[in-house]
């Protein structure tokens, strides 16, 4: 059951302490309540695809995020639009993704388990050729900021996300 009766462990989906959670502040309780079910085990591959391997299409952008649920939202909103997605949860599974196939755009967290997301913004941008990076953060102060800047990230987008503002600025870069 998702939803809790108290502050127990499912309290950061639906708290009733008084909270607003980040999946309250991100996707709309309607839309939500019809895809709980893919939410049951965010460990599924519903929710991570990193064992997808990214073509040479000019649609293909790779998601890194540690959050099961913005990846699977971010993901899922691309996906709609016809854009070919691969997630990963760190930075050494963003890497090994970027080994295997190509992309035209990676969207990546700043704070990660095993690394930076500026370390791997820095790390495709030293590619040939490099690539569009969009940072997203819940901790955006400005010096992460100018760092994102001085690395070659051509968005910053601070969370919580919309995500059709998200799917605007990537089919806008992507053109």
């Amino acid at each position: 059951n998702l939803i809790s009766d108290n502050c127990g462990e499912n309290s950061n989906l639906f708290s009733r302490c008084g909270r607003v959670s980040l999946v309250q502040r991100l996707i709309p309780f309607s839309w939500l309540i019809c895809h709980v079910e893919m939410m049951n085990d965010p460990n599924s591959s519903r929710f991570d695809q990193k064992s997808a391997v990214a073509g040479s299409l000019d649609r293909s952008i790779l998601v890194v995020d540690d959050e099961p649920l913005v990846r699977w939202s971010i993901m899922t909103t691309l996906q709609k639009a016809g854009y070919q997605v691969v997630t990963a949860s760190t930075v050494e599974d963003a890497t090994m993704a970027l080994r295997r196939g190509s992309f035209n755009l990676v969207i990546t967290d700043m704070k990660l388990p095993d690394e930076t997301g500026l370390n791997l913004a820095a790390q495709v941008k030293d590619t040939t050729p490099p690539c569009p990076v969009i940072m997203i953060s819940a901790f955006g102060d400005e010096g992460s900021k100018q760092r994102a800047r001085e690395i070659g990230v051509d968005l910053f987008v601070d969370k919580p996300i919309n995500l059709a503002e998200m799917l605007w600025t990537v089919q806008r870069i992507m053109r």
